[in-house]
């Protein structure tokens, strides 16, 4: 059988379509298992091989990994994301529509949530420039060195929305996700980076740990987006994980396998990703079922938790609806067996 890697796994694009996550190479870097370019030969999981020997000797930069500039380290990363929230409180915009969304004044509050205005951003930068420096702050994903009509000034890139703090296995602050104000139908979701920005910084994909104040539970939620595992870990008083996409799985078995070992071993490891995506896009499947085998090598077999999407998109909205006993567990992504 073909030995396959995803291009997030190995920090390379594509060399199909040139994007740096949901497809594959294999090791031999003779097959390309691309999920957006169609061709001739599906792959019945998901996605369509292509050949790449041809490409090799003419494209060797195909597998070259790209240079990324190294970011800061976690505490400096906490710091400097810390002194950030604090200057931007959440707008009563983002507030209404975060209760609306089911979620309580205290929840909002404690899961940190703020707003990225538009304005004031350059005299945050200049601020956070004083107190830290030029090698640190280039070093830290969202802020730049940007040209202005009266000279350079640091400020923060990005477009309005609230910022999610992403946290550690340690509980600090190594990235942000902005839930931005105008989203598109691909994009309601950035990182707040500044990769290819003058003394910018790449954010990387940074695994969310959400860990509530009390834990009541040893279960162990996965799913995709920070909002989804903080819900989750409140509600059901437990720990969750957010992949930052389905593809970038490869960091959640040793974070499962380190936090399992702080946990009681019945705990159950879940993981949740939206119903609809199961059902209607195969490489989410195919991401689950690579995570799956993963966690089955280290012990640590998944239950999957599917829902009709009547009840909900995500795993959030089940559970701030009202609906989780419409939530059946199965032994495998693709199994028929249900569990209560």
């Amino acid at each position: 059988m073909v030995g396959l890697k995803n291009v997030a796994r190995l920090k390379i694009l594509c060399p199909i379509c040139g994007h740096n996550d949901w497809c594959m190479v294999s090791d031999d870097h003779k097959l390309s298992l691309c999920q957006r370019i169609q061709n001739e030969h599906p792959n019945k999981k998901g996605g369509w091989w292509h050949s790449l020997e041809d490409r090799i000797s003419s494209k060797k930069e195909d597998f070259t990994p790209r240079i990324e500039k190294p970011k800061a380290n976690e505490d400096l990363l906490h710091a400097i994301y810390s002194d950030l929230f604090q200057q931007f409180s959440l707008s009563a915009e983002h507030m209404e529509g975060l209760i609306k969304r089911g979620l309580t004044a205290r929840e909002i509050r404690e899961h940190g949530y703020s707003t990225l205005p538009i304005n004031d951003r350059h005299k945050v930068g200049k601020r956070l420039l004083d107190k830290y420096g030029i090698e640190a702050l280039s070093s830290v994903p969202g802020f730049y060195l940007k040209e202005g009509p009266y000279g350079e000034y640091w400020t923060i890139f990005g477009g309005t929305g609230f910022m999610i703090p992403i946290l550690s296995y340690d509980q600090k602050i190594t990235g942000i996700q902005v839930r931005v104000d105008r989203p598109t139908s691909r994009t309601k979701y950035i990182w707040l980076s500044t990769d290819g920005k003058k003394q910018g910084t790449n954010s990387g994909n940074p695994v969310h740990v959400a860990i509530p104040p009390m834990i009541q539970s040893n279960d162990i939620w996965v799913t995709e987006g920070p909002v989804k595992a903080n819900v989750i870990a409140w509600r059901k008083k437990c720990v969750a994980l957010a992949a930052p996409g389905v593809a970038h799985w490869q960091e959640i078995p040793e974070l499962v396998s380190r936090l399992r070992k702080l946990l009681a071993h019945d705990g159950r490891n879940i993981v949740a990703y939206d119903s609809s995506e199961f059902n209607s896009k195969p490489w989410v499947k195919q991401a689950a079922d690579l995570l799956a085998k993963e966690l089955k090598e280290l012990q640590l077999s998944p239950l999957f938790a599917l829902w009709d999407s009547v009840h909900g998109k995500g795993i959030d909205d089940v559970i701030l609806s009202g609906n989780e006993k419409e939530i059946l567990f199965e032994l495998s992504s693709f199994s028929n067996v249900r569990l209560p």
